[in-house]
């Protein structure tokens, strides 16, 4: 007779065991997971050059290209392990879940190249894309690109023969197309309809039915079969030249980017059709942009040899066409016009230092901000359309009341600079750049910014300790409220608003590197039989000059007023020692 609750052994004598391994620990659980990640990219192309009495070059080129990818995960799980020095999800006292996930894409394109040049001098190519996407439905997978560019270098003229100091003189121009469809979902074109169960974590279903929580399958939402590419088209013309024995070269681009039936908006349809509108590709924008490269190389006498190259680059993208006839929400949504970067905000005249001037706003209906009272210590926002409130109007363009533009975070004036210079084996090379034009504006609960705000996501670091007191009314930051997340939104309103007070100028100038090396006489090397011996340090990172507030780094910093900011770990000064060898 076997005792239930005793184990026994293979002989039938009971057997004594560690009770521990088969007592049921509450809520730990066990799962297991399996993936099938399969990426295939065959890339195929070939060239072919003929040349005609060293006069008329041609070149074709032709290729193939296709991605193929595939994701397969299976994930079973269960809760209350009987033993966890042996996990196993049959060693559970709960029903396994089961999960897959299947993820599938792939791209197919043909291209191909034709050239042809006249001694170097008159120059035209001809390109084409052929590229389908298993994201767009049969109708519409596949999109032909064509792009062309043309060069003429005056230099090869027999009239510049005689101008001595210039050796390279290229005018260019290209028109082309290219296709993006990194915007379209999976299986935007056909209908899907989700499905939701129960986790292990118990997420899952909000409601519940008779045998407990279900398995629920939604019903199919809006779809769009006509989901197409989005096309980009550039117009660029160049300028290229070297001057005086190749010592002077550099280049200046002008160029528009236009992009074409993005996925935006579809026309606004009545609140019963009881579902999410799907995008259509009815949205464009254009970018107006330029780039200047110019470099310097020379030597003094025969020891010195030295080079200097400077870069600088700006642009502005305008939207052009977009689905918002009555141009709602220009802060947070797009309208035709707008310049992609805009940051709306209120104009701010400083801190309130008195209860009499606190007494004064309150006067005023901020009741769109928050219902508290103002008092010493917050920000006092201008009205400014003098109609005795604070807020946004009707919330449309033309009638936002208070809010205005104050800054862009669009980046401007790009630049870089690099200097490099030799002497009898040393070298030091630096590379500086930079942005010349941003904004950063933090808004409400921000809190690496404010250093104060929800008490589960404060962070307060030094310059937050310079907040306005009776004692200190010349701080920079405001009142600094802390409370529960749930009791906290009425007060930081009233200090942390989007304002021009706090405008961030984002944009800095970093010496990104700086490399000092020394090579061995080739004397010396030559002895122990090397060809090279090359000693450096080098460093990264070492120098940033910027007005941006100290707890952000300019190159990290991301969102606007979001969550997201300031949460990436700023870049780090790296330093090295090192040495190359040659045999």
């Amino acid at each position: 007779m076997l005792i239930p609750g005793v184990v026994y052994g293979i002989d039938g004598t009971p057997k004594l065991v560690n009770r521990s391994e088969f007592s049921i620990p509450i809520g730990g659980s066990y799962s297991r997971e399996e993936n099938n990640n399969i990426y295939i990219s065959p890339n195929i192309y070939t060239s072919y050059n003929y040349s005609i009495d060293r006069k008329h070059n041609f070149g074709i080129m032709a290729g193939f290209q296709q991605e193929l990818n595939q994701f397969r995960s299976l994930t079973s799980s269960a809760q209350d392990l009987i033993s966890f020095n042996r996990p196993g999800i049959s060693l559970t006292t709960t029903t396994p879940t089961t999960k897959e996930s299947r993820n599938e894409w792939a791209t197919r394109g043909y291209f191909g190249r034709l050239s042809y040049n006249f001694r170097e001098k008159y120059l035209i190519e001809l390109n084409g894309r052929y590229d389908g996407s298993s994201r767009f439905s049969p109708n519409n997978r596949w999109g032909f690109f064509p792009s062309m560019s043309v060069g003429y270098n005056i230099a090869k003229e027999n009239f510049m023969k005689n101008v001595t100091f210039v050796n390279n003189l290229k005018i260019r121009g290209s028109y082309g197309m290219l296709g993006n469809q990194s915007g379209a979902g999976l299986y935007s074109y056909i209908q899907t309809m989700g499905i939701s169960v129960l986790g292990t974590n118990g997420s899952g279903p909000s409601w519940f039915f008779q045998n407990g929580r279900e398995a629920i399958i939604y019903a199919p939402a809006p779809f769009n079969q006509s989901t197409t590419w989005e096309k980009v088209l550039t117009k660029n013309i160049g300028l290229d030249f070297d001057l005086f024995a190749y010592k002077l070269s550099g280049s200046l681009d002008i160029y528009q980017r236009e992009t074409r039936d993005m996925l935006g908006p579809t026309f606004d349809i009545a609140d019963l059709f009881g579902g999410a509108v799907p995008a259509s590709n009815n949205a464009n924008l254009r970018t107006n942009g330029w780039e200047l490269m110019l470099a310097y190389r020379n030597r003094i006498g025969n020891d010195i040899n030295y080079s200097i190259t400077g870069v600088i680059s700006d642009n502005v993208t305008v939207i052009t066409k977009y689905e918002n006839p009555t141009f709602t929400d220009p802060a947070g949504s797009w309208y035709v016009g707008k310049k992609v970067g805009e940051i709306w905000g209120y104009r701010a005249s400083g801190l309130i230092q008195t209860q009499e001037e606190a007494d004064a706003f309150n006067q005023l209906d901020h009741s769109y901000i928050s219902p508290v009272a103002w008092k010493p210590g917050d920000v006092r926002y201008v009205d400014l359309n003098n109609d005795g409130k604070i807020d946004r109007g009707n919330n449309r363009l033309g009638d936002m009341r208070d809010l205005t533009i104050i800054g862009n975070t669009s980046p401007r004036y790009a630049y870089s600079f690099t200097g490099n210079i030799e002497w009898k084996g040393l070298s030091l090379s630096i590379m500086f750049q930079g942005i010349g034009k941003r904004h950063y504006a933090p808004g409400v609960g921000d809190v690496y910014f404010w250093g104060s705000g929800a008490l589960a996501q404060v962070t307060v670091f030094s310059q937050h300790l310079d907040y306005w007191t009776p004692g200190n009314p010349n701080a920079y930051y405001p009142n600094p409220y802390s409370a529960p997340v749930g009791s906290i939104g009425s007060f930081v309103n009233k200090t942390q608003q989007v304002s021009d007070r706090y405008l961030q100028n984002a944009a800095y100038v970093r010496l990104k590197n700086a490399t000092i090396g020394y090579s061995l006489p080739r004397e010396v090397i030559q002895r122990i039989k090397l060809s090279k011996v090359h000693l450096y340090v080098s460093g990264e990172n070492l120098l940033t000059f910027t007005k941006l507030a100290k707890i952000f780094d300019p190159e990290t910093l991301v969102g606007v007023g979001g969550t997201t900011t300031g949460k990436i770990y700023p870049l780090t000064q790296v330093y090295s020692l090192g040495i190359n060898i040659g045999l």
